[in-house]
C-alpha cells in the first residue's frame, strides 16, 4: 500500500500547523494568539543574526547547550555535563564559559560545587555594540 504524501507550495502551511488567529482559540501557555517559546526566540534570532559569527565552536556549543536548558533566562547545568553532550574536554568548557562571561553573554548567579549542585547561569542572547 502506498502512501503519497500531498505537495506544499512554496511558501504554503503544513496541515494542521496553523497558528490560531488572534482572538481564537488558546495556545499551550494560556495566551491567546501566540505560541508558548516565542520569547525564547526572541533571544535566539538576534544570538543567530549578530553574536554566533564572533564565537569559536566550543563557545558556540556552550552557549547553545546553556540556552537550551534556560527555564526563565536561567540555566542550571554542571560543566561535566555540558563537556558530555557537547563533545569536547571540561577545560575546554571552562575556557569557553570564560569567553562567553567576559563577552556579557552568560552571568553566572551562583557557583556549584559538590554539595550544592551545579552552577546556575544567566544566558544572555545579544550584547549591543
Amino acid at each position: 500500500m502506498k502512501v503519497s504524501s500531498p505537495i506544499i507550495p512554496v511558501g504554503g502551511e503544513l496541515p494542521g500547523d496553523t497558528p490560531p488567529r488572534s482572538g481564537q482559540g488558546s495556545t499551550t501557555n494560556g495566551q491567546t494568539g501566540r505560541r508558548k517559546g516565542a520569547g525564547r526566540f526572541a533571544v535566539f534570532n538576534p544570538f543567530c543574526d549578530r553574536t554566533m559569527r564572533d564565537l569559536t565552536g566550543s563557545e558556540l556549543r556552550v552557549w547553545m547547550l546553556l540556552w537550551r536548558d534556560c527555564r526563565d533566562g536561567v540555566s542550571r547545568t554542571g560543566q561535566t555535563d555540558i563537556a558530555r553532550r557537547a563533545g569536547v574536554n571540561v577545560k575546554t568548557v571552562k575556557r569557553a564559559l570564560v569567553a562567553l562571561i567576559s563577552r556579557g553573554l552568560v552571568k553566572v548567579i551562583e557557583r556549584g560545587n559538590l554539595r550544592r549542585g551545579p552552577s546556575t547561569y544567566k544566558v544572555i542572547g545579544w550584547i549591543p555594540p
